[in-house]
C-alpha cells in the first residue's frame, strides 16, 4: 500500500513539472481595490491555489486521523481497566476451585457433596 502511494504521488509530481513547463506564458494579475500587479506564469497561477488545496487536505485528514488515534486510545485504555476488574473478580474463584479440589479425600473416593443438604425446591 506504501508503495502505491509513493508511485501515485510521484506520478502527480511530475505531471505538475511537466505542466508548468508546458504554460509557461506571462499573466498580469491585478487586484482591484490596489494599484499593484504581479506578472507571473501561468502555469504557476494554476498550481499554486492547487498545492494549498491539497495541504489543507492533508490538514483536514489529520485532524480527522488524531480524533480516531484518540478514540483508540481511550478504548484501549477501556480494555485495559476492564480486564485489571476481571482477573481482580476471577482471582477468589480460582482460589476457592483450587481449594475443592485439594479437599478431595486421598483414598480416592468421590468428595461429598452438599447437595443432600439443599432444601427440595
Amino acid at each position: 500500500m506504501q508503495i502505491l502511494k509513493w508511485f501515485v504521488g510521484s506520478c502527480f509530481m511530475v505531471v505538475c513539472v511537466v505542466f508548468a513547463i508546458s504554460n509557461r506564458g506571462e499573466i498580469v494579475l491585478q487586484f482591484w481595490p490596489f494599484q499593484q500587479s504581479l506578472s507571473t506564469q501561468v502555469g504557476i497561477i494554476i498550481l499554486l491555489p492547487t498545492f494549498a488545496a491539497f495541504l489543507l487536505g492533508c490538514v483536514w485528514m489529520s485532524v480527522g486521523k488524531a480524533v480516531l488515534w484518540r478514540r483508540a486510545r481511550n478504548a484501549e485504555k477501556r480494555v485495559e481497566r476492564l480486564q485489571a476488574a476481571l482477573e481482580e473478580m476471577e482471582a477468589p474463584l480460582i482460589k476457592d476451585s483450587t481449594e475443592i479440589v485439594h479437599a478431595a479425600p486421598e483414598d480416592g473416593t468421590a468428595p461429598k457433596s452438599n447437595l443432600a443438604t439443599l432444601p427440595p425446591r
